[in-house]
């Protein structure tokens, strides 16, 4: 290289190259362990969700082979809420089960590897956008070319977050009646109650806990 290369004249444009190289290889390679410990901790709530159902099939058979001889209407009606019983318990409990999981490990894990992944999408553009900046400023064509190229990518770099912001405060300007109400999408994960077939209502019962008899 020239002595009229800027790298040259300034060598900390060189350190700074570097960096970004090293990080834009290495912030993709976390996200992506970060999203696999999330895939196996679910696999592993998964497996552990189909041995449970697995448990629960046993036992509502296992119950209904020992329940006293009734009628058959009577019969019916009781495996009817014996099976709708365990699932209801099996439906809460594995509920639970989940929000656990996803809110204490892997929503985090999902939200550090999104971070990630952006973040290895900035220093790309930026390490494109700053290599061909210095290419453009060693080959000296004149008329400004690197600075107009600078300022066309610095303006499509920020537009995003500009448009973002804009909208964010359109939205927090919206009258209260035009926004989602909270109320009418909520999903009652924690409501007990189960319905049979034939109009009862089962509260779920601890585990272990015998059916109605």
């Amino acid at each position: 290289h020239g002595s009229s290369c800027i790298e040259i004249q300034y060598p900390i444009l060189f350190t700074t190259w570097v960096y970004l190289v090293g990080l834009d290889l290495l912030a993709p390679f976390y996200s992506l362990l970060l999203l696999l410990r999330a895939k196996y901790k679910l696999d592993c709530w998964m497996q552990c969700a189909v041995i449970r159902l697995q448990q629960v099939r046993r036992t509502i058979h296992l119950h209904n082979a020992r329940a006293p001889a009734r009628r058959e209407e009577e019969k019916d009606a009781f495996a009817q809420e014996e099976v709708v019983q365990h699932l209801c318990n099996f439906i809460v409990e594995s509920q639970d089960s989940f929000m656990d999981l996803w809110e204490g490990t892997c929503s985090p894990l999902v939200f550090w590897a999104t971070k990630m992944l952006w973040c290895a999408a900035v220093i790309a553009f930026v390490l494109t956008v700053f290599s061909f900046w210095i290419f453009l400023k060693d080959a000296h064509l004149g008329m400004h070319v690197q600075d107009h190229f600078l300022a066309l990518t610095v303006t499509g770099l920020l537009a995003p977050a500009v448009l973002s912001i804009i909208y964010c405060r359109h939205v927090q300007n919206e009258p209260p009646s035009l926004l989602p109400q909270a109320r009418d999408l909520q999903i009652q994960t924690n409501s007990s109650q189960c319905v049979t077939p034939g109009g009862v209502s089962l509260q779920p019962v601890p585990s272990g806990a015998s059916g109605p008899h």
